[in-house]
């Protein structure tokens, strides 16, 4: 995207030609008194780049500057000096991202102010901007940058990114010798920052070009690591003989209680003076985690001491032991899991999962699979942005047998209103989004798949919240013109909340108005995980009531969310009732006032409290004396209600569940949907505020009403 310092969002004119057989794009934006025209011209010689070209003239003299904005989710970026970053300003010759396939990189002519760009979702990509400059009156002034896109590694990209911008550069190379696994090369300054890395050759060889300078170059490989000292003088090439250690062997197994394999997540972690390991850098999984789906998997691991957990998800115990790994010899770790939680009944899903057909995840289906079975999650629904994905086809290849039902789904990504999930969804296309509204879209979903369930996806995020960019009064009902209340789900609990109650409370409180106004949206809450490691799927996870004897398929799985048969939790166990009315039952007093609730966790998962909330007001708290761990209890709450009223149960905890989510600082939350209590008797129930829907029902038609 070309950017013009005082408006950065002014496209207004944009035309395709092909000049000398090369495609070529160009743009001409306006902003007051100037005019930018940009041109990117493609060269799809081996490695294809972009060359992309910005001139600016005004009317009038000023001080400006220009740059490129170039967006590439998911990944950290890279640049020398800072390393694989997600934030951060520094002046460098160029920005890059490593693939699984290779890398990227955007190069300037001239030293730029590089600006890395992260969201409340992550990382999104980077700014390169020129010098500012003094523009006198129609003088016309040019910024070049490159953009090298069919790079096979880093090295080769930062090469080829160096080079562009005029630097003098050495060579240094090598060869790991056996050829380990897979390698990964650094080069550091004498500053310590690092300046290059990227990965070697599946033969063990490897080259970094560098700008003149003192480097401590370093190779890291399963066994560890071995570093050298070098000088790089331009134009000079010498080698050096790193030596990749030998590594020793780690075979782990996951059972459960039969003595059967047991899809699982490792995590490991090193003890003492061994540092974390690094599994493997050239897959997602760069990390120190590993899914395994037929319970055992060997891995190569430097020596060291080690604290291994496997874990199948929160119905399940933890396993943890420290083991020892030596040099060229095995170990073997054994984990026999058992399940600690009765969830009967309740189906464990994740209804917002991303994966390679996503412009912002590179996770494959069969990895993608392979993470929701070691997590215990039982129903998932794929939603990739703007195209339907299907998870079948792979499932059945990958593990026929397993328990796991999916759904084909989409999540309709739009640029000015939000997010929104549907599924199933049984055609191929998604809907169209581009100059629509809300209404138009929920419109067409409801025509060509009367089926499926409309989610709102994470309501309150920035700007990419439903609510937030439709304005949305809760007090009125009253949102921006095209706001739609034709869906069914909300995604109270989105898992990039996971470490931000606050982000959730806001969530809560938006559906608490929503319920209050007299409108029946389920609370659901989902993952929307675009990677293996860090975003991890089923956490959360929304429990769905699937009666007993009905196979658990997209079908029922929709009838219990349209219901609101559910809850969400990301570790502990809950059960609501009052007079035999669960999660979206009406219920009356005639029977007694007492709402029974068991809380229940296993032995990782620590509570300490459990609030009552009536008609969106927290009335009770009750706190225990000591946290309830791998344990149940069971309570009961007197209810005086004088009105037609809707109770949810909440179950907090205050120990971040460190064990399973690493460096998320994850406090465990479960949550019911509301039972509905009809307390006049009159065998129906009326919201609080239901004159705001009936107000509203005319504008916006869709969505169920709370008066049953």
């Amino acid at each position: 995207m070309p950017l013009l310092e005082r408006d950065r969002h002014q496209a207004r004119l944009a035309r395709f030609h092909t000049d000398g057989g090369k495609d070529h794009l160009s743009f001409i934006q306006r902003s007051g008194d100037c005019e930018l025209t940009s041109d990117a011209r493609l060269d799809a010689s081996a490695p294809a780049y972009l060359d992309l070209s910005l001139r600016v003239l005004c009317t009038k003299p000023g001080t400006l500057r220009l740059g490129w904005r170039v967006d590439w989710p998911g990944r950290r970026s890279f640049v020398p000096g800072l390393g694989f970053a997600t934030q951060g300003h520094t002046v460098a010759p160029w920005v890059g991202r490593q693939t699984r396939g290779g890398a990227f990189v955007l190069a300037s002519k001239h030293p730029s102010e590089i600006e890395l760009v992260a969201e409340h979702v992550g990382h999104l990509g980077a700014l390169s901007w020129g010098a500012e400059t003094r523009l006198a009156q129609g003088k016309v002034h040019e910024e070049r940058h490159r953009l090298f896109l069919g790079s096979d590694s880093l090295a080769e990209a930062a090469r080829l990114g160096w080079e562009f911008a005029g630097e003098a550069l050495g060579a240094v190379s090598g060869t790991l010798k056996p050829p380990p696994k897979w390698a990964v090369l650094e080069a550091r300054n004498d500053a310590n920052q690092l300046v290059i890395s990227s990965r070697a050759h599946a033969d063990g060889s490897w080259q970094l070009s560098l700008p003149p300078g003192n480097y401590k170059i370093r190779s890291k490989s399963p066994g560890g690591a071995d570093e050298l000292q070098t000088r790089v003088s331009a134009g000079g090439e010498s080698t050096l003989n790193l030596v990749p250690p030998a590594p020793g062997q780690l075979e782990l197994w996951a059972l459960g209680e039969d003595g059967k394999p047991l899809p699982a997540r490792w995590i490991l972690r090193g003890m003492g003076e061994t540092p974390d390991p690094v599994l493997n850098p050239q897959s997602e999984l760069n990390a120190w985690m590993l899914f395994t789906l037929h319970g055992s998997e060997k891995i190569a691991l430097a020596p060291g001491e080690y604290e291994v957990t496997a874990t199948h998800g929160p119905e399940y115990g933890l396993f943890q032991q420290v083991v020892s790994v030596k040099a060229d010899q095995g170990a073997v770790v054994r984990a026999t899991l058992r399940r600690q939680l009765d969830v009967s009944g309740w189906v464990a899903s994740d209804f917002h999962l991303h994966q390679a057909p996503s412009f912002d995840s590179e996770v494959s289906l069969e990895d993608r699979l392979t993470s929701l079975l070691s997590d215990g999650i039982r129903f998932a629904a794929a939603t990739d942005h703007n195209v339907v994905t299907d998870y079948a086809p792979a499932l059945a290849a990958l593990a026929p047998e397993a328990d796991l039902g999916t759904t084909k789904g989409v999540e309709i990504t739009t640029r000015g209103w939000g997010h929104f999930n549907a599924f199933p969804y049984g055609i191929s296309e998604a809907p169209t989004v581009k100059d629509r509204k809300p209404e138009e879209i929920f419109g067409q979903v409801r025509r060509d798949q009367p089926g499926a369930v409309l989610q709102v996806n994470h309501p309150r995020m920035g700007d990419i919240g439903y609510f937030n960019q439709a304005k949305l009064d809760l007090k009125t009902g009253d949102a921006a013109a095209g706001f739609s209340y034709d869906f069914d789900t909300i995604e109270v609990f989105n898992g990039f909340d996971l470490g931000n109650p606050g982000a959730v409370q806001q969530c809560l409180d938006s559906w608490y108005g929503l319920l209050q106004n007299g409108w029946r949206f389920t609370a659901v809450g989902n993952s929307d995980s675009h990677r293996l490691v860090g975003e991890y799927a089923g956490y959360p996870r929304t429990y769905v009531k699937v009666p007993t004897g009905t196979p658990v398929t997209e079908t029922s799985i929709a009838e219990g969310l349209r219901g609101g048969h559910a809850w969400v939790s990301n570790g502990p166990a809950l059960d609501v009732r009052l007079n035999g009315a669960g999660p979206g039952d009406t219920a009356n007093l005639s029977d007694g006032n007492r709402l029974q609730v068991r809380v229940a966790t296993a032995d990782f998962v620590g509570v300490n409290r459990v609030q009552l909330v009536i008609n969106g007001a927290v009335v009770f708290e009750q706190r225990f004396p000591e946290d309830l761990r791998g344990g149940q209890r069971e309570l009961e709450f007197p209810l005086e209600l004088i009105e037609d009223s809707w109770v949810v149960v909440l179950v907090r905890g205050d120990q971040a569940l460190e064990s399973i989510l690493p460096r998320i600082d994850a406090k465990p939350l479960a949550f019911s949907n509301p039972i509905f209590v009809d307390v006049d008797g009159d065998g129906r129930f009326r919201a609080r505020n239901a004159s705001v829907r009936e107000h509203r029902e005319h504008a916006s038609p869709g969505g169920t009403s709370l008066e049953q």
